[in-house]
């Protein structure tokens, strides 16, 4: 399988900067040319809960979508995250997959602060 561009979107709310940490590292394994976003702190969306650390990820991956998004999952369910901690607003590790070739995903996710400044930083333009 040839390489295919991702842009993924890391959150945390529970030990932010060892949780971002251990997902990039986790990420690193399955991405070529990594490069990420300086994290940025912000408020909760939709939850009442602490704020988030959040960064954007960029890189090259031979994964199929779907070995991709059961990667995210696994190294969500390896940084502790649990459905019984994100009841009680505890989101230890949100993966989210933007980009995968050239479809986007979690399309209102893209009008997020964070997620603009993250792509600016990486100096990432990506169009409809």
């Amino acid at each position: 399988m040839d390489e295919t561009q991702v842009i993924i979107a890391l959150g945390t709310n529970v030990d932010a900067e060892e949780n971002i940490a251990k997902a990039l590292e986790l990420l690193q394994g399955s991405l070529t040319s990594m490069r990420y976003s300086h994290p940025l702190w912000t408020l909760p969306i939709g939850i009442q809960s602490s704020n988030f650390l959040n960064c954007v990820v960029h890189g090259q991956c031979h994964l199929a979508y779907e070995d991709l998004r059961d990667l995210t999952k696994e190294i969500e369910h390896r940084c502790g995250n649990t459905a019984e901690k994100r009841e009680k607003g505890e989101i230890v590790m949100d993966i989210d997959i933007l980009l995968y070739g050239g479809k986007k995903y979690h399309r209102a996710d893209w009008k997020r602060l964070y997620i603009k400044e993250g792509l600016k930083e990486l100096n990432i333009a990506v169009y409809k």
